[in-house]
């Protein structure tokens, strides 16, 4: 399964992941709008790309005009979090 997720209990949700043999990466969950029309998630992700950083996952939070929210998990937060939280 592929995509990123919060959970409530994370020392719960480790173990029953870990019990059924699942693989799984842990990571800190970045807000990130993006232009709600077509191409607006292929420039985020070029953007991403070009500064070398790889998205884990990502999650849909929801659509308010022409924006939508997503949370983002990266293998280089520090790095991803200027591009992802900018308002273009």
């Amino acid at each position: 399964m592929a995509g990123a997720w919060a959970t409530a209990d994370d020392d719960a949700t480790k173990a029953v992941l870990d019990e059924n043999g699942y693989n799984y990466i842990e990571g800190e969950s970045i807000l990130a709008e993006v232009d709600d029309r077509p191409g607006g998630m292929a420039r985020l992700a070029r953007s991403l790309a070009d500064a070398g950083v790889n998205i884990y996952g990502h999650l849909f939070l929801g659509r308010w005009g022409d924006r939508a929210t997503f949370a983002f998990v990266v293998d280089k937060p520090d790095i991803a979090r200027p591009i992802l939280e900018r308002k273009d």
